[in-house]
């Protein structure tokens, strides 16, 4: 029992960390529902599902769960900042009471410390009073991400960059610690299959999209902390150049004339420049934001020697960019299958993609984020 509580309490906390990141849509409400179903299981059992924090430990049972310590730094360190020590689920839960509880979670971020509103089967306990008077909760050393903050954050983080105000390191720390604890904590990480038409909502959900897929590849290629860490930051940062390019032709449905293709052409270059000039990034992520869209024999934009030799990390972006671009639904075009997306990966390994880049790439980063495509990858020749 105690483990299928900690892998409930693990889930719900993954859950969390998706309603925080994405828009709401069918990814999250599978997660919801997840969530749900595990602690219905649990309940089946007995009455009642009691757990608690005390002196930094998570207690089920008079029991410490496996998973205490990021618990504590995750899920129950937000609990904790609005003064709630123990969550209680009663039998008869329901989804709508998972999703009410994940909303309210995720506005304690925006709204600072408040007050929860407990339902007929979540009920919260108050160890301790809060009120203006009080001083503020805790904070947990982790902080999770409010989606709509996040939003605001991407675009805050790029905008000082674009400006020449500097980079804010405390909200790119703020990012990146959330997207590798969800990559670290869950293998079943969910990516939004969603039809995104909006300019802002389609480069937010891309740019964690790539970074998250990115820093999986990166700690499955075993890079170690530091490695993983400045990875992340590359990918959310690869396509900042974009800042300068005007919407209606990032978005533009028909074809693009030489001189509009040439203006998106420099986002590379504009990118990369943003980047050498902030004090503070990592020397990795101009790097990737020049060499992303450079192919393996030198070819694609922009222009490099003959002789160049990308980096590592610039060849991952490369594949994850291309990969979530072309299975995204856009404006100007469908999304397309698995299948058509492999066969344009084979028609152009080696020429501009690393081969054993890509092997790695679909045969163990793809079926963890999609285990329904592990047939169709195996019969792929």
């Amino acid at each position: 029992m105690i483990e299928a509580v900690d892998n409930a309490m693990l889930e719900l906390q993954h859950a969390l960390s998706v309603r925080m990141m994405y828009p709401p849509g069918k990814h999250v409400q599978t997660c919801q529902e997840r969530v749900c179903e595990m602690v219905q299981q649990i309940l089946q059992h007995q009455r009642k599902l009691d757990v608690f924090v005390l002196d930094d430990r998570v207690i089920f049972d008079d029991r410490t769960l496996p998973s205490s310590v990021n618990l504590v730094n995750g899920l129950f360190g937000l609990l904790y900042r609005s003064g709630v020590d123990r969550i209680t689920f009663h039998q008869g839960l329901e989804i709508e009471e998972i999703r009410l509880l994940l909303d309210e979670l995720a506005d304690c971020k925006i709204e600072g410390s408040k007050r929860l509103q407990a339902t007929p089967h979540v009920i919260f306990s108050f160890i301790r009073q809060i009120d203006a008077a009080d001083s503020t909760p805790p904070q947990s050393p982790h902080q999770v991400l409010d989606g709509r903050e996040m939003t605001v954050d991407v675009n805050s983080l790029w905008r000082d960059i674009d400006v020449g105000e500097g980079l804010n390191v405390e909200m790119l720390t703020d990012i990146v610690t959330n997207i590798i604890r969800a990559v670290s904590d869950h293998s079943d990480i969910m990516l939004p299959l969603v039809t995104l038409k909006r300019h802002d909502e389609y480069s937010f959900v891309h740019v964690i999209n790539v970074a998250i897929l990115s820093t999986t590849l990166s700690e499955s290629l075993g890079f170690d902390d530091t490695g993983v860490h400045e990875m992340c930051i590359a990918a959310l940062l690869h396509d900042i150049g974009k800042q300068h390019i005007p919407r209606e032709l990032l978005n533009k449905k028909g074809r693009l004339t030489n001189e509009e293709l040439q203006q998106i052409q420099m986002h590379p270059v504009e990118g990369a420049r943003m980047l050498l000039s902030t004090p503070g990034m990592p020397e990795l992520a101009p790097i990737v934001a020049f060499e992303h869209h450079v192919c393996a024999n030198g070819g694609g934009y922009p222009k490099v020697p003959q002789d160049w030799q990308l980096n590592l990390a610039s060849r991952m972006v490369q594949i994850v960019d291309v990969f979530d671009a072309l299975r995204t639904h856009r404006p100007y075009r469908q999304g397309l299958s698995l299948p058509q997306i492999i066969e344009i990966f084979q028609s152009d390994m080696n020429a501009c993609f690393d081969a054993d880049l890509l092997d790695v790439f679909f045969q163990h980063i793809i079926p963890r984020y999609h285990p329904e495509m592990v047939d169709v990858i195996e019969a792929q020749p």
